[in-house]
């Protein structure tokens, strides 16, 4: 369903082939198998469209990796019952594929536009001119997969599928934390599991995570596991102590009568973190729980901290050699020596809901708030620096986010107003 926001829509889209990998959909290749040279695709759909829209199917096939044919199928409408429908490929296809990438779309976004209200409803597609349909097909869209996770409350962590885990192998209790090093085949890259004690998103806590620290002298303890897939890998647990500022100065838009629009200097409502003192332990392979102490003392320190970050990680090793992924991390009972509880924390904001797109971006992205409540909207890299800065006035629903010229990765968009924060991911490609 495409869906309108302010003066823009965002049209329903779906495919078996990750398409932020290549921006020209001509060089598509992948998706699922196939053994036989189909003539065409059919289907039953449903339409409800928005002005003058259409909805589409995207064909794609290829044959060790070379595209052999690119296809547009147009689903007009309005249909409000379930119509027959059934294209034939022109020019067809000269050779057998291998593999063939189905893309659809609930606006015609080849044209790149989309009507809001657009709802597009499809049903027992195939191919024809084949004696079978690929296994992997699901058509007649009866096989579905529902995803489940766990998080470890007041943790925070990239949210990557399999990387951050419960574990009922406990050292007190019924459960542990698992933390998982996997390989990301999309990037090529290396991610280890990773967690921060904090109740805002993982780059936002090196900047205002953490929790409040009660003694300036004790003894952080815990137990760990680790298994590592290479004999020269560690994992890794530090503790940071902060010192919280309220006041600082940043630029701020505001407008005047007689002037408009102007950027002055004035003090931003967010805190941020000095960090004074860190620590930590590189973790060697153990099979069974390991008791470990990380003891501090700052009660003469020059700078008085009041805040303490503590982050774990399944590898210390970084960098794109995929035989590193494997490593385990088991984390339990982290507790301080002056109590016998776990490490509590706050418990999390709730979250008011917002909108990124493109995302992947190839540097400009469209930040929509729906609500018009956001003003303040920060952007932080990897290593939790914050690359922007931008006010956003109240009222409005949309804004840019620029992002041009940073290095490719995953960024963090924190959205703020009045003591309310979002978190939104974007992947910069």
């Amino acid at each position: 369903m495409s869906q309108a926001f302010d003066d823009e829509a965002i049209p329903g889209f779906i495919s078996n082939f990750d398409t932020n990998s290549y921006e020209d959909l001509f060089t598509w290749h992948g998706g699922i198998p196939v053994t036989e040279k189909p003539t065409g695709l059919k289907g039953y759909y449903k339409y409800n469209m928005g002005v003058e829209d259409t909805a589409m199917i995207i064909a794609i096939f290829s044959k060790a990796g070379i595209n052999l044919g690119t296809y547009f199928i147009s689903l007009e409408g309005p249909k409000t019952a379930y119509s027959l429908f059934e294209h034939t490929f022109d020019p067809p296809l000269t050779e057998t594929p291998d593999s063939m990438i189905l893309a659809i779309a609930s606006s015609y976004v080849i044209y790149e536009h989309a009507y809001g209200g657009s709802e597009l409803y499809l049903d027992n597609l195939e191919l024809t001119g084949v004696t079978q349909q690929p296994p992997s097909l699901n058509g007649d869209f009866e096989d579905w997969l529902t995803d489940s996770s766990e998080s470890p409350l007041s943790w925070a962590s990239m949210g990557l599928a399999g990387i951050v885990v419960k574990s009922n192998v406990a050292a007190d209790g019924q459960h542990a934390l698992t933390l998982r090093t996997l390989w990301d085949e999309a990037d090529s890259s290396l991610v280890p599991g990773m967690v921060i004690s904090s109740s805002v998103p993982l780059l936002y806590a090196f900047s205002e995570g953490g929790f409040p620290i009660t003694n300036l002298k004790d003894t952080l303890a815990f137990y760990y596991q680790y298994t590592p897939a290479q004999q020269d890998d560690q994992g890794v647990l530090a503790i940071y102590m902060a010192a919280t500022s309220l006041d600082y100065w940043d630029q701020k838009i505001v407008f005047t009568p007689k002037l408009g629009k102007l950027s002055t200097n004035q003090k931003a409502p967010n805190r941020m973190n000095q960090y004074v003192w860190s620590n930590q332990l590189m973790l060697a392979p153990c099979s069974t729980y390991q008791y470990m102490e990380i003891p501090f003392d700052l009660t003469e320190h020059p700078i008085i901290p009041d805040r303490m970050i503590i982050m774990a990680s399944s590898s210390s090793h970084e960098g794109d050699n995929p035989s590193y992924a494997g490593s385990e991390l088991l984390l339990d009972n982290l507790h301080f020596r002056s109590s016998t509880w776990p490490v509590a924390l706050p418990t999390v904001d709730l979250q008011q809901a917002l909108s990124l797109y493109p995302n992947p971006s190839q540097g400009l992205s469209r930040l929509v708030d729906p609500q018009g409540l956001y003003e303040r909207i920060e952007v932080f890299n990897l290593m939790g620096q914050r690359v922007r800065s931008l006010t956003k006035e109240k009222g409005s629903t949309d804004m840019t986010i620029d992002l041009t010229g940073q290095p490719a990765g995953l960024y963090l968009i924190r959205a703020s107003y009045d003591g309310q924060k979002t978190t939104l991911k974007l992947v910069l490609k």
